[in-house]
């Protein structure tokens, strides 16, 4: 609690920040990422409750000056009112001002929403004349018209009266009580939270009807490319690619004869010997062709340099396009041509990734021994193979990294999310395309979206407990967590399966996981991150628990769950009924109980967290223990009385932690310092 300065562009608070304060501005404006503007008065975060996101981010529109005040709960809006009788005049005209604006932006996000979808309706109408109603775009089929918020009439007019006689009611009205301050701004509060979640819900809905927009732009682009479009046309790729590789003559042959080959084949998920053998010299030769196009590629300063077909080729394996069929051409040249890099770098394509391990920015995956470059470079001298001083170049070698990176993560992680080991093959091919190319294609907005929609469920899934000391502040020793997002590799195939590489790099527990997906999926995309955040959460425990990581006498995650499988048949809390469906989910598992963990896990994120029991009381005390939901998800659940205890006993161990986080900080400030940033986000943390 204390006055905060803030210069003009800096952002008070990120749409996804948890709420755990109200700043009330005095002097400055500030404007929300939805377009309003707000001035002297108004409460940030009056909009919210304690523990939800923000929803919008806060910046300062000029040089602003707050005064924060805790709001760890919701009666602790009228206390804030009831400690400044001198400015609850002030701030009452603030709140309704805000309800006044957030309500004229939310009816024009409607509009501007409802405009949008006529438009998405008559370009679709043309799109399909330009290509001769031959192309169907799901996507723009599936749009509905925006459903209007609707208030009650009567909360609207109150709103607009208190605003058109402001001036009047805070002369001879809002000063004749506190009380009545209180009412009109837990009332505008109220109606503030009701009005945001409509704005979000317009401009989400603006967002995916652009989204549509630009795809259809695009396709009709395409579809005009033979006159001059902006997608260039592919034509005789094979060509183009191997004479780009810039490898022999007897290599390009070599693989022309072969690919050939399997295109005349009738059957190309054929197991015969004969088709194996074939698949396995077109693989081989393949990566040889890869790593060849991505020096070549790189040294030309990147894939924007390179034609559409080497594009094609290094994204998606695309080789020949007889292979893949016209209109799957059509479709992946538009989004090889049109390709945006995440912005926050934690999605990427294999490309990229080689860049970054080619360029030193991060260190080669783990091997399928587990063993990490360096490890590898040690072992081999260990056995002779190298030299010290050849241990010492190889470590820096760009060349000597990427081949250790191609052999183990690409080669291996390929065929792995291609899903179909028996049948794998690294060039795209039509038969393995299994669904709509548009709908199947991962980018990155959609990881983006369900990876935090996973975060909202299960907040503390990337969180790692590292050691904070401050000496100048004086704290010697604090447990923090620190949140550390994981990436996701794109592998150049249409798969069927998701991996988690590896939980850390090297063994440095402070850094990201990686995970691989294919490009593209016929999959349930949702179903497979959450797959991939439980064998996370399992691998992550174990990293972190070493040895121990089974031994209930040092409870984890781990020990417990292995605990309670291991013993199920004997524990009399569990009923017969119960302990053969244990069974059951054993047999399926392979008794494999991280498999059995994960399995829980999704059915935890999925259901449980949404109030739709699926678990057995031990199974959903182990999760909501170690894995425990937000405190949104928590308030909702808390009355279920198959929940109730063990949320009850979550909140007293985290309020413990509070209890001393609390004590900390009034430490701190009893000295005159700034709360570090690492506190002030651990107490955020622990509101969660």
């Amino acid at each position: 609690m204390g006055k905060v300065e803030y210069q003009a562009g800096s952002v008070i608070h990120s749409a996804d920040d948890t709420v755990s304060s109200l700043d009330v501005i005095l002097a400055g404006e500030v404007t929300l990422s939805c377009g309003v503007t707000v001035r002297n008065g108004y409460m940030i975060g009056l909009e919210c409750l304690p523990g939800e996101e923000y929803g919008f981010t806060y910046t300062a529109e000029t040089d602003t000056t707050v005064f924060t005040y805790n709001y760890n709960e919701k009666d602790d809006l009228p206390k804030i009112i009831k400690l400044n009788p001198k400015i609850s005049v002030f701030l009452t005209g603030a709140s309704v001002l805000g309800v006044h604006d957030m309500l004229e932006e939310c009816d024009n996000a409607f509009k501007t929403a409802a405009g949008l979808f006529e438009k998405s309706q008559k370009d679709y109408e043309q799109f399909r004349l330009l290509t001769g109603e031959t192309v169907k775009l799901p996507g723009v089929e599936a749009l509905k018209p925006p459903v209007p918020w609707q208030p009650p009439e009567w909360e609207k007019e109150y709103f607009s009266d208190l605003f058109s006689q402001d001036p009047v009611l805070r002369k001879s009205f809002y000063p004749l009580g506190n009380g009545i301050c209180t009412g009109v701004i837990l009332h505008a509060s109220g109606f503030l939270r009701e009005i945001s979640t409509a704005l979000r819900s317009f401009l989400g809905y603006q967002e995916k009807t652009n989204h549509e927009l630009e795809g259809m732009a695009m396709r009709s682009q395409a579809a005009s490319s033979s006159s001059g479009g902006d997608v260039p046309v592919v034509h005789d790729a094979m060509n183009t690619i191997l004479n780009f590789s810039g490898e022999s003559l007897d290599v390009t042959l070599k693989f022309k004869e072969l690919v050939e080959k399997y295109r005349k084949t009738p059957q190309h998920n054929d197991t015969s010997d004969e088709m194996r053998a074939l698949r396995m010299e077109i693989t081989t030769l393949f990566y040889q062709i890869y790593k060849a196009i991505f020096l070549k590629a790189r040294n030309l300063s990147g894939i924007k340099d390179v034609p559409l077909e080497i594009r094609l080729f290094l994204m998606f394996g695309f080789v020949d396009e007889k292979l893949v069929g016209e209109e799957n051409t059509v479709k992946l040249s538009e989004l090889a041509w049109n390709y945006k890099p995440d912005p926050a770098g934690r999605v990427l394509t294999l490309y990229e990734w080689l860049c970054k391990i080619y360029d030193m920015k991060v260190e080669p995956s783990r091997n399928e021994f587990d063993l990490d470059y360096p490890s590898y470079l040690r072992e081999e001298r260990t056995r002779g193979n190298l030299s010290e001083k050849q241990e010492r170049s190889l470590l820096k070698d760009p060349e000597a990294r990427l081949d250790f990176e191609m052999t183990n993560l690409f080669t291996l992680g390929n065929r792995m999310t291609f899903g179909r080991v028996i049948t794998f093959l690294p060039i795209l091919d039509e038969v393995n395309i299994l669904r709509d190319v548009d709908t199947s294609y991962l980018e990155y907005v959609k990881i983006s979206e369900i990876i935090k929609k996973i975060r909202s469920i299960d907040f503390s899934c990337f969180c790692r407990e590292t050691v904070y000391s401050n000496q100048k502040v004086g704290i010697v020793q604090e447990y923090i967590q620190k949140e550390i997002l994981p990436v996701f590799i794109l592998m150049p195939n249409f798969g069927s399966r998701c991996a988690l590489w590896q939980e850390i790099e090297g063994r440095n527990r402070l850094t990201p996981a990686r995970m691989l997906l294919p490009i593209m999926t016929g999959e349930d995309l949702e179903k497979n991150l959450i797959k991939l955040c439980g064998e996370f959460r399992w691998e992550m425990c174990k990293r972190m628990q070493g040895v121990h990581w089974n031994d209930v006498t040092d409870p984890s995650l781990t020990s417990v769950y292995f605990d309670y499988l291991q013993f199920y048949r004997k524990n009399h809390e569990i009923s017969p009924e119960t302990r053969e469906k244990i069974k059951q989910q054993l047999a399926k598992a392979n008794n494999n109980y991280r498999n059995c963990f994960v399995m829980d896990y999704i059915l935890y994120i999925s259901f449980e967290t949404a109030g739709s029991p699926r678990l057995n009381k031990i199974a959903r005390d182990i999760m909501f223990t170690y894995c425990p939901p937000s405190k949104e998800i928590r308030d909702q659940l808390a009355s279920n009385p198959q929940y109730e205890e063990t949320i009850k006993r979550y909140r007293v161990k985290v309020s413990a932690k509070v209890h001393t986080m609390d004590n900390l900080i009034k430490k701190i400030q009893a000295t005159g310092r700034d709360v570090p940033e690492e506190i002030t986000e651990q107490y955020g943390f622990l509101h969660r």
